[in-house]
């Protein structure tokens, strides 16, 4: 959906009943502090081949998504790369990666992930 025709929460009478449906879910599981959710939108087209890529960067204090080629699990793991969005594919009728998050560990500010 375009980030233009994307409705807001609380734009459908039942959006609340959901949240509190999902927050229990999440607390049924134990993960209220590791899922979230997030108003599923793109701002431009990404091809199926394609996935974004978050890197953060401590100083200064920004997040930047870049869109890459997707990569198979061993190459993720291999690059420090984890998914941390997903969506529902009718298509493949599961949740499939939307986002991935490109980890570093290393305390120069001027490298993503940078502390």
């Amino acid at each position: 959906m375009d980030i233009l025709e994307a409705a807001p929460k609380g734009a459908k009478t039942n959006d609340q009943q959901f949240f509190n449906d999902f927050k229990a879910l999440l607390e049924k599981y134990n993960n209220l502090d590791r899922f979230g959710i997030c108003l599923l939108h793109n701002h431009f087209p990404i091809q199926e081949d394609e996935i974004l890529v978050e890197e953060n960067f401590a100083n200064p204090r920004k997040l930047v998504l870049t869109v890459e080629k997707k990569m198979s699990q061993e190459e993720k793991l291999a690059q420090g790369i984890i998914e941390t969005s997903w969506g529902y594919s009718a298509k493949d009728n599961d949740f499939v990666a939307l986002t991935d998050c490109r980890a570093h560990d290393d305390d120069d500010d001027t490298k993503p992930g940078g502390n």
